[in-house]
């Protein structure tokens, strides 16, 4: 016999609405929410965990424009973080609600570049990737850097924006990739993915002293710009 999902017993009565409105566990509270079952009743409890499910799933969206000033801050992150009132909880008193706001709007990352927060720099380094436009990348890179601060990251984005921006010369046309990085021109990594990027860097950083090492880094320098042999190149070249 298939057991049937809670929404079909909740459907034919097997189980009944209260029932899971008062249980302890709030298992048969969070299917609902994520299901979009009886949304009002859910709502009435003002369960913090509930709305968020709701929000995650894009149920209940007349109620967002009450929730943008709830009194948790991870209802109101939940809001941001799928791209509600950007303008709005971009000014939040909780750093996590103005940070969540950068998951579908990166174009708000100056304004909290202004704020001069460390955690805000390294968080906006961290989270830095392909879908960000060049020009939203440079306002990070031109933002001052707070005091006291390295990221071994920063180096991997500035590439990563080099090799989109720069206008390589007859020379370096004529360039392979390996030879390029050699020269220490960022356009070896042109339509190279910043993860990929900051591996290669990464490793050569930590075998450029090893004569051997570093002969089968430029000698494989392509396989390790391929997704289907990166890794499998890496731990070869780090076992030598």
């Amino acid at each position: 016999m298939v057991k049937k999902s809670l929404k079909e017993s909740l459907q034919d009565g097997t189980v009944s609405v209260e029932y899971c409105l008062e249980r302890k566990s709030k298992q048969d509270r969070i299917y609902m929410a994520k299901h979009g079952l009886y949304i009002d009743e859910l709502i009435k409890l003002n369960d913090p965990r509930l709305l968020i499910e709701l929000i995650r799933h894009g149920h209940a969206r007349e109620h967002y424009d009450a929730w943008k000033t709830h009194e948790d801050g991870e209802v109101r992150q939940a809001l941001a973080d799928v791209g509600y009132f950007p303008n709005h909880f971009i000014q939040d008193k909780n750093k996590h609600v103005r940070e969540a706001v950068l998951t579908k709007h990166p174009e708000y990352c100056g304004v909290l570049l202004k704020r001069s927060n460390t955690s805000h720099w390294k968080y906006i380094a961290q989270i830095i990737d392909e879908d960000w436009t060049l020009e939203d990348i440079k306002t990070f890179l031109d933002a001052p850097i707070p005091g006291g601060i390295y990221s071994e990251r920063l180096d991997t984005i500035r590439t990563y924006y080099q090799a989109w921006t720069m206008t390589p010369t007859l020379v370096e046309k004529t360039m392979s990739r390996a030879q390029l990085f050699k020269a220490k021109s960022p356009l070896w990594a042109y339509g190279q993915p910043i993860c990929i990027i900051h591996d290669v860097q990464d490793l050569y950083e930590r075998i450029k002293h090893n004569k051997q090492k570093k002969k089968e880094f430029y000698k494989l320098f392509d396989e390790l710009l391929d997704d289907d042999t990166c890794y499998a190149t890496l731990c070869h070249i780090e076992e030598m």
